[in-house]
């Protein structure tokens, strides 16, 4: 049988885990500008309500600029 590889260390492991959040949080953000509720939010990441609401907080997209301005 093969044994697994071995793990990256740690400082490693918590950058790679910071990289695949951000595609989440990005669809958090989609989702709540879109109007979702946190239960919705929730039910898509097969977590409740008050665990996205902890995990996330109040997120909010960056500002955008104003045309014409």
């Amino acid at each position: 049988m093969a044994s697994l590889p071995e793990l990256p260390e740690l400082p490693v492991r918590s950058e790679l885990l910071q990289l695949l959040q951000l595609p989440v949080r990005s669809a958090v953000v989609a989702d709540r500008e879109d109007g979702a509720g946190r239960a919705q939010t929730g039910a898509g990441l097969g977590i409740s309500a008050e665990a996205a609401r902890s995990r996330f907080g109040r997120m909010h997209s960056p500002p955008t600029v104003a045309q014409g301005r």
